[in-house]
Formats: C-alpha cells, sequence, structure tokens
C-alpha cells in the first residue's frame, strides 16, 4: 500500500494527548507494510487514566449537554467519514466497502446515543408496580454503574469502540477504551474526535496496551463495567480476571444455516451464505446443513457464489473479501482446513492462501471432532453437512449448541423454508438465541447481526435502577424559603 500514517500517533490519558514510554508499530495485513507507529502508555499513565475515570463528574452533565456533545461526535465522525475508514482498511484489512459502512453505522449509533440521552435514561420515572397501602409514589432511576472498560477487537474496531462510547457518553459514564493490539489506529482517531467534542476531563481514555495490561485492567476494581467486543480471539481470554464485574460482551455469534428441501431459491440462499460465511469475524456462517433431496444443486450454486465473490486488495472498492489481520492467523486456518482433510473432509473450493488472504473455502462431510467444525477460527471457511430431513438437521443444531460451549443467545440460525410450521417450529425446538427465517443477516455487511448487543442494550446495562419509595407525602415547599 501507499498511504504511510503520520508517526508517532499518540495515546490519549484522561482525554489528553500524551506520547507514551514506548512505541509500537502497526503493520497493514495485506503486504505487512509498516504504516504507523503509535505510542504506548505506561503504568503511570494508565494508572492516571484510571484515577480519572474513578473521580470524572461526567454523570453530572445535563441531558441536552451529553446530547450535543453526541451529536458534534456524531458530525465529526461524518465529516472524517473517508480517513477512518480508509483507516480500519490499513490496520485490519477490512475491504474498503466494509469499512465504509461501519463508519455510517458509527455516526448513527451516535446520533441515535444523542436522541436517547435527550430521553434522560437516568430520570427518575414512576413506577409501574402496585405500591403498597401506605406507600404514596415510587420512582424508578436508571443510574450509571461506574467507568466502563471497552476492549474491542479487529473485527469492527472502529465501530465497537463508537458504540460503547456513544452509550457510555449518553448515560454520563466515562469510558476506558483498550483496542486491539493489531489494530489501535481508527480507536486513537476516535479519540481525536472525542477531544474536539469537548468530553469533559475524565471522561474518555484511549489506551492501546498488550493483552497482559488489558488483563490488569479487566481486574481492575475501579472499572466496575466490561463491554467485550473482541469477538476473533474466540473464548474470552479475560473471563477470569472479569470477576463478578458486570460484563456484556457484545462478541460475535456463531450462525448456522439449514437450507430445507422446500427452498426453492437455492441461488440466492447460496450468495447470501457465501457472502456472511466468508470473513473474518465469528458473526457469521459456520455450518451450513442441507437436506439431501436438494443438496447436490445447492453445493453447485454454494461453489459458484464463492468464485463469484471479489478478493485481492482491500482498498479496492470493488473487493468484498479482504485478508486476515496477519500472515500467522491465516497459517492457522490453512493448518485447521488440512487437519479437517486428513480427518475424512471433502475440500470444494479454496483451501490455500497467499500472505494473509486465505482462500474462500468450502468444505463437506467435516467430522464433529474437527475444530473448524465447531467455529473455533475466524477464517473464510464453509462446512456443509447433508441432512435427510428437518428433524435431523434440528437435533444436529442443537448438538452442535450443546458442545460448542457458547451461551444460547450467541448461536443464531438462518432458516431457509417456506413452510409455516417448520417456522413456527423453530424458537420452540432449536436451543439458539435467534432464527431467521430466509436469510443469515439482517444488519448488513458491515453490521453486527441479529441479536447483537447494540446501542439500547449498552445503555440498559451500562446503568443500574435505583428506587426512590415515599410513605408519606412530601411537605410542601415554602418559596420564601
Amino acid at each position: 500500500m501507499d498511504a504511510i500514517i503520520p508517526t508517532p500517533r499518540p495515546c490519549w490519558i484522561a482525554g489528553e494527548p500524551e506520547q507514551g514510554e514506548s512505541e509500537r508499530t502497526v503493520y497493514h495485513p495485506q503486504d505487512g507494510t509498516d504504516v504507523a507507529t503509535i505510542a504506548a502508555p505506561g503504568q503511570a499513565q494508565i494508572e492516571r487514566a484510571l484515577a480519572a475515570a474513578a473521580d470524572s463528574r461526567l454523570s453530572e452533565c445535563t441531558d441536552d449537554q451529553r446530547a450535543a456533545r453526541l451529536d458534534k461526535l456524531a458530525g465529526l465522525i461524518t465529516e472524517r467519514a473517508e480517513e477512518i475508514a480508509e483507516t480500519i482498511t490499513t490496520e485490519c484489512g477490512k475491504p474498503l466497502r466494509w469499512a465504509r459502512a461501519e463508519v455510517d453505522e458509527s455516526a448513527a449509533a451516535a446520533h441515535r446515543a444523542a436522541a436517547e440521552a435527550r430521553r434522560a435514561p437516568a430520570r427518575a420515572r414512576p413506577s409501574e408496580e402496585q405500591p403498597e397501602a401506605d406507600t404514596q409514589l415510587i420512582l424508578r432511576h436508571r443510574m450509571p454503574r461506574g467507568p466502563v472498560l471497552a476492549v474491542t477487537g479487529v473485527t469492527f474496531p472502529f465501530g465497537a469502540a463508537a458504540l460503547a462510547t456513544a452509550a457510555a457518553l449518553a448515560v454520563g459514564a466515562p469510558i476506558v477504551l483498550c483496542p486491539a493490539p493489531h489494530a489501535p489506529l481508527s480507536t486513537l482517531l476516535l479519540g481525536e474526535m472525542l477531544a474536539e467534542a469537548d468530553i469533559p476531563a475524565g471522561g474518555f481514555s484511549v489506551l492501546p496496551v498488550t493483552d497482559e495490561e488489558t488483563a490488569q485492567l479487566v481486574a481492575d476494581a475501579r472499572l466496575p463495567v466490561v463491554y467485550s467486543a473482541d469477538d476473533e480471539r474466540g473464548p474470552w481470554p479475560f473471563a477470569e480476571g472479569s470477576g463478578r464485574k458486570h460484563t456484556l460482551r457484545a462478541n460475535g455469534h456463531l450462525v448456522t444455516a439449514a437450507v430445507c428441501g422446500d427452498w426453492p431459491w437455492l441461488r440466492l440462499a447460496a450468495q447470501r451464505i457465501a457472502l456472511f460465511g466468508l470473513g473474518q469475524a465469528a458473526s457469521t456462517v459456520r455450518q451450513v446443513f442441507v437436506e439431501r433431496s436438494i443438496a447436490e444443486s445447492f453445493r453447485t450454486e454454494l461453489v459458484n457464489a464463492v468464485h463469484q465473490l471479489n478478493r485481492g486488495d482491500p482498498f479496492d472498492p470493488d473487493v468484498e473479501i479482504g485478508p486476515l489481520i496477519d500472515e500467522a492467523t491465516a497459517e492457522r486456518v490453512t493448518l485447521e482446513i488440512e487437519n479437517a482433510v486428513h480427518a475424512g473432509a471433502a475440500l470444494l473450493a479454496g483451501g490455500g492462501r497467499d500472505g494473509a488472504q486465505v482462500a474462500p473455502t468450502v468444505l463437506t462431510d467435516v467430522p464433529s471432532s474437527a475444530q473448524l467444525w465447531h467455529g473455533a477460527l475466524a477464517g473464510p471457511v464453509l462446512c456443509v453437512r447433508v441432512v435427510d430431513s428437518v428433524d435431523e438437521a434440528f437435533a444436529a443444531i442443537n448438538t452442535a449448541a450443546a458442545t460448542g460451549g457458547e451461551p444460547t443467545r450467541d448461536r443464531h440460525v438462518g432458516l431457509f423454508t417456506r413452510d409455516t410450521a417448520i417456522a413456527l417450529r423453530a424458537p420452540a425446538e432449536l436451543a439458539v438465541g435467534t432464527v431467521l427465517i430466509g436469510d443469515v443477516a439482517s444488519s448488513g455487511a458491515a453490521g453486527r447481526g441479529v441479536g447483537q448487543p447494540g446501542l439500547l442494550t449498552a445503555i440498559a446495562e451500562f446503568t443500574e435502577e435505583r428506587r426512590l419509595v415515599f410513605r408519606t407525602p412530601l411537605a410542601p415547599v415554602d418559596p420564601a424559603g
């Protein structure tokens, strides 16, 4: 790539840009080019960031002040949209077309957060519960739980950070952002925009730290809320340190596709499954069940759909599939493909790699013991299995859910059927969080996907309810004092 981002890029400590005690280089995944040097904060700087978050008076801002700052942030994101999108592509290799969509969604989230701030999520509201005989009034408050630690990943490096920040600012909670070590640049850009939006002192920090330092932050009692969106890591590496903290994992979910024999539009199903199954995010299709009566035709359509996907230079606006975050990740994915083939899987498409770019891959007859079958690796791989009936597909989906270890809400199914009876059976019989009929995603290729913790969920999770109960009428206030 040609564009070199100016260096060094400062970290943000309690709302102020600072150079760190050391520097770290960021590389472009496509070709390994050095694209930036960033300031890595030292322990003293991290300590100041945490102390400032703990002492922040952000919650004392009025609803209108929070909303105005969020509107300004949304405007800044829109003004710098192309710069942000190119930065996302630079740091994590996401194709530019999807990076642009991620930025658009981030601006929309900030605007919506402003509207939510004006609705006063922390303001007292009458309770709907039936008061006791001697109770005059019950008011319910939503108050911030405290400073938020947002740990983000390479899949949505800007979007996840922007959503967490918008939700925190809407409720008056300070936020400490920890971007992925491989992809900190767009989050540092977000820091610039937060400073320009006049966020009060201590309201935010951006700490590009190591995984070991992130684990220390997760365990720090001054950050009572943890927001995790590092979905490419698989099982969360910081679970032990989070202890009894209030943790919201906005990580990707595993999507299973099931194509029933009555579904007539096999090409459409194949195209949707191919597009949403061959990226790096964990929020993509990994397993595909197809009824035997249509299996041969569907596999042909799926292989054709995979071959039609554009892959290559992620800065090309026509490219749909970019590189993985680094060559080591690509090596792990191709090794697991080879292991699955050696265990008996048949390779229908792909299987190779060029540097960090893995060829979109379709496998069939993948053994249940294979790591790829359980979606443990984030890479462009689809595993297809033929079943004899819908009942068998449902049973297989539940078996995969039981052995995968993910919470029910994190497993979703895209069910391709025109049979209303089958559709209505699915929510009751499948141990998954969401069933989507006729598709595998509903929020765009850049979106978090169906059921992902979005803005409203984050706003609710960043606050806690407090009740104010009046047993006797309040005494009138003397206006004369």
